[in-house]
């Protein structure tokens, strides 16, 4: 913490012009050795950069107008010194004869709301990669490794299937190679087994699903913080910002063991401005200018701040006692008067001192300025305008009158305090020493500008001044140091002494950030913590139209308010005398517009008595004063405003949700497409932006890793599941990780479409799992990859089914076979029973013959043993069929 005890660093001297660089940008020199980058050199860069950013916070006064037509809050004569071309419209209304608080028809919060309800639907999606040597050895061995491992596996299968078909048991102790059943589940299982990664596939593993463990910390980083820091929320209002102004800013706010992200607002963030200016995180300096309340710089930075400096920032009014109470503005005698209030001598800084603390009071408390000062326009002709008068340390009523313009919606409080926090690109001076060791080996070390010159003669080390990197790493002496200027990242905050107690600046951690974030060079590419974009304003395109919408609504009111509509003319002699008896004309004519409406008619008199002078009735005269035709015609030019507004970004009525009913539907897809591809620009730099705000992101929370030995990170996902990770990194630190757009508007559409194939051709089946997997990816390579899987697990089913199918086949012919083996059988059985009937009803007969003729018993055994014979043979007969 610094408080500035020597010369006045205010507001007021940057404000008058004084000095040699007013109106510019510069900054102290940076290039310096350590010992003179003192309290002068660290007050003097911080009120430069106090300098620049109320400068441009001036100019960024114009973009206020883009957010109060979001608002539908724009009152053009309110800011016509803000937006010159306004004021060209203000003399158009006043010739127009139409009133200065014209209404706000708003068209660009149409657009700028319809884009930013588009990009949240279809935010683009990112992938952590490691893009570090580290990795792409981890890469090249783990790759390696699978190659191995595979060849490994093929030899062994190969030996084993040979074994076994010479009939040798490869695997004695674990495989009863005698067992047929085994023998067989041993061999699918070695099929099985060939059927696993080869060579072109160990290629495509590597290629699209080998991830190192640091890139899946990182990806499970942004899905937690995403959540912990509403950085959806984030996304939307820097979208806003960005549509607006055409600039988005997000800070990076680096604690010893934390870090927090948030958005700053274009009103108030300043950058450096040269030709090059795209992302404001490779410039030379950002910051913003904002205003807190005494409590809330407590709250921010008190653990710098000491206890005087808090009295003062808290003081408040300290004449409290003597203006309430009922004892402490009381007097017990005229002396006490006297001695009170009369007497005293005061030494006041300059003539009229009081009087003029008393006006700055008034414009402090209506926010009216009482000054005025003289310009020169750009013809050379001389014009006052108002100003503020400055206070007695600083112009900061001007600066609070600027925090109210920032925050309209509130009153805001007078007490509030101007802080500028700042970083900045200062340089560093280093010494590359090149030195021979005892081993007579020479080396080089970095050494910073703190080594002790005694030390450098000590060593007979020379000191060389006119070499560059590359000539020192080319041609390096022994026993030399050359000295360079590598850039080297500063932060600072300070409080502007105006508005408060203080009576000077406070200066807080004047120093170099202690983690440098790097870019494309570990040397000389260092990066801001503060991403922004800095482009081109959609509003700037639109304003045209949105000014001309409005004029042309505004005499459409304008003319409605003035317009008479129909009205009768009649001779008033013809009331009857009743009629003129319920009071004056006005009256007289409510009466009888009520009885005309409850009643239906009209009574009149033209009697003589009644009509003075005589003569005959005269009909209703009926005339309509109106602007019909002027409105239509109002309503036209206020149509073709919007229209061309909305040609502008490529807006027509089917992305409104209107499309005409005699298109067809190909013609409004067709118009989708062209509208969608006008306005693809503003979301493809957003994109770009985003990309690098969170590989800043990352390399913020790598260092806010503080533990190389075990990381872990454990959060709950957005559908309530568990996500953990737990690994351990020695180089850790050392790694550089990226960011990769997986999903922006052009892969986005060939994705949807791609799973609109999948979907009618029916390729994922109706498998639960697959169509959620179908849904939920966001990529090509993952839709592929689960399309492949699913096909290889229909066809696994298929071949199950088709085996399944053979098998039930091979088990009906079976059963047929069976069948027909058994009709067989019976049809046999019967034949042979009819054979042996036959035999046995022959030698009944024969018996009987033989009976009747006397024959004996020898004969009968004969007829016995021939039939018993011809049983047996038919029998045989039988068998062999």
């Amino acid at each position: 913490m610094f408080s500035n005890t020597g010369e006045s660093h205010n507001l007021g001297y940057w404000y008058n012009g004084f000095g040699s660089h007013s109106g510019t940008s510069e900054l102290p020199p940076q290039a310096l050795p350590s010992s003179k980058k003192n309290d002068k050199w660290k007050y003097a860069t911080m009120d430069a950069l106090e300098r620049i950013g109320v400068t441009q916070l001036r100019e960024n006064l114009k973009f206020k107008d883009f957010y109060r037509m979001v608002e539908g809050k724009l009152a053009f004569s309110e800011i016509s010194e803000v937006i010159p071309q306004l004021r060209e419209l203000e003399e158009t209304l006043d010739d127009l004869d139409i009133p200065t608080f014209i209404k706000h028809y708003d068209l660009v919060g149409i657009i700028v709301n319809a884009m930013v309800g588009e990009y949240m639907q279809n935010s683009d999606k990112f992938n952590v990669t490691n893009v570090d040597e580290i990795s792409t050895n981890e890469y090249e061995r783990d790759k390696s490794d699978l190659v191995f491992k595979y060849i490994k596996e093929q030899f062994d299968k190969e030996l084993n299937f040979r074994l076994i078909r010479q009939g040798i048991n490869p695997n004695p102790e674990s495989l009863n190679i005698e067992d047929p059943e085994q023998l067989q589940a041993y061999i699918q299982q070695l099929q099985q087994k060939k059927q696993e990664m080869t060579p072109p596939e160990i290629e495509q593993f590597m290629n699209t699903k080998w991830r190192t463990k640091a890139s899946i910390w990182g990806e499970h980083t942004l899905e937690a913080d995403r959540e912990r820091f509403y950085l959806d929320e984030m996304d939307r209002d820097e979208l806003v910002d960005f549509l607006l102004t055409g600039r988005c800013f997000r800070h990076y706010r680096i604690g010893y063991d934390y870090y927090r992200p948030e958005t700053w607002s274009p009103l108030n963030t300043f950058f450096s401005q040269d030709l090059d200016t795209k992302y404001v995180q490779d410039g030379e300096y950002v910051g913003r200018v904002h205003y807190y309340t005494p409590s809330q710089i407590i709250n921010k930075y008190g653990h710098f701040l000491s206890k005087k400096q808090k009295e003062d920032l808290l003081g408040g009014n300290t004449y409290y006692e003597s203006n309430y109470g009922s004892n402490t503005g009381s007097f017990n005698s005229a002396k006490q008067v006297l001695n009170k209030h009369f007497g005293e001598t005061h030494i006041v800084p300059h003539k009229n001192y009081y009087d003029y603390n008393f006006l700055l009071d008034i414009q402090d408390e209506f926010g009216v300025p009482l000054g005025e000062k003289t310009i020169k326009a750009k013809d050379g002709t001389e014009k006052t305008i108002p100003t503020f008068l400055p206070s007695r340390h600083s112009n900061l009523s001007e600066a609070n009158y600027l925090a109210q313009l920032m925050r309209e919606d509130l009153v805001l409080r007078s007490d509030l305090l101007q802080v500028t926090e700042a970083y900045w690109v200062s340089y560093k001076k280093i010494g590359y020493l090149t030195y021979m060791t005892n081993e007579g080996r020479m080396t080089q070390d970095i050494v910073t500008d703190d080594i002790l010159i005694d030390f450098l003669k000590e060593k007979g080390i020379k000191q060389l001044s006119n070499k560059s990197l590359y000539e020192v790493e080319e041609e390096a002496e022994p026993n030399t140091i050359v000295w360079d200027y590598i850039p080297e990242v500063w932060k600072g905050i300070k409080i502007n002494e105006g508005n408060s107690n203080f009576r000077e600046a406070i200066y807080l951690e004047v120093e170099p950030l202690e983690f440098q974030i790097k870019g494309d060079s570990n040397v000389y590419d260092v990066k801001l913590p503060v991403s922004g974009i800095v482009d081109s304003s959609l509003a700037i395109k639109l304003q045209p139209f949105q000014v001309g919408h409005n004029v042309a609504m505004n005499q459409v009111y304008n003319m409605m308010e003035k317009e008479i509509g129909m009205f009768f003319i009649f001779d008033i002699n013809f009331l009857p005398s009743e009629f003129k008896e319920w009071g004056d004309s006005e009256e007289t004519l409510v009466h009888l517009t009520n009885l005309v409406k409850d009643v239906g008619m009209f009574p009149v008199d033209s009697s003589k008595q009644n009509v003075r002078d005589g003569g005959g009735f005269n009909q209703f005269g009926v005339q309509n004063l109106s602007y019909a035709s002027q409105i239509a015609e109002r309503f036209q030019v206020a149509d073709n405003f919007k229209y061309r507004a909305f040609e502008q970004v490529g807006f027509n009525p089917q992305r409104l949700g209107a499309p005409s009913k005699y298109e067809t539907r190909e013609g409004v897809v067709q118009s989708q497409n062209a509208s969608y591809a006008q306005t693809e620009i503003y979301f493809d730099k957003f994109s770009s932006y985003k990309k690098r705000a969170l590989e800043m992101h990352l390399n913020v929370a790598q260092y806010a890793q503080k533990s190389d030995k075990d990381i872990t990170v454990f959060y709950t996902k957005s559908d309530s599941s568990q996500a953990f990770l737990k690994f351990t990194d020695p180089y850790f630190q050392l790694r550089k990780l990226g960011i990769l757009p997986v999903s922006n508007s052009k892969r986005r559409k060939e994705l949807e479409n791609f799973k609109s194939y999948l979907l009618n051709t029916n390729t994922l089946g109706s498998d639960e799992m697959s169509l959620a997997k179908l849904f939920t990816s966001d990529t090509m390579v993952e839709l592929i990859e689960s399309a492949r899987a699913e096909r290889v697990r229909r066809q696994q089913e298929g071949q199950v089914a088709h085996d399944r199918q053979m098998e039930l086949l091979d088990k009906q012919a079976e059963l047929e076979d069976q069948k027909a083996v058994a009709e067989w059988q019976r049809e046999e059985y019967s034949k042979q029973k009819d054979r042996e009937n036959k035999i046995e009803v022959e030698r009944i007969d024969a018996l009987g013959r033989a009976a009747d003729n006397n024959a004996n018993q020898q004969s009968l055994d004969f007829i016995n043993k021939n039939a018993d014979l011809a049983l047996k043979k038919e029998k045989q007969s039988a068998d062999i069929k």
